[in-house]
């Protein structure tokens, strides 16, 4: 934490010199105090949901409807999310027999989150970002 407060003191105050915009100092701001201030879990739930997933979106969605019809690309995108929560709650299921209430959520998060992300990986960094240049 020490050195994570250094780092966002400097880049606030050298900003102009290392040439980062404005909209990237609040977001580092904003993500050092979720961090500081929640847990771990929760901290990372608003980063990912509202960070990541946000810009991840606003960069593929556009490159979708290029190939792809709009009522295609939403339905694709609701029927893996559905599917996704499906899967959590049947693991979540399968744990809580076996676990304690807040160790059956971490390991749901964190496996779920390990194998979701592997597929994902291939699909955007492996096979969208070299075809469509995003």
């Amino acid at each position: 934490i020490f050195f994570w407060i250094i780092a966002i003191i400097y880049i606030c105050l050298n900003y102009s010199k290392i040439n980062i915009s404005n909209h990237f100092i609040k977001i580092a701001l904003f993500i050092s105090a979720v961090l500081l201030i929640l847990p771990p879990l929760p901290a990372f739930a608003i980063y990912f949901c509202l960070i990541h997933s946000f810009h991840h979106i606003r960069r593929i969605i556009p490159t979708l409807l290029d190939f792809m019809e709009r009522k295609k690309a939403i339905f694709l995108m609701i029927f893996f999310s559905v599917f996704s929560w499906i899967g959590c709650g049947i693991a979540f299921y399968y744990l809580s027999n076996l676990n304690t209430y807040p160790d059956t959520i971490l390991k749901v998060t964190f496996v779920g989150l390990a194998a979701l992300t592997f597929p994902h990986m291939i699909l955007v960094d492996g096979i969208f970002r070299s075809k469509f240049k995003i």
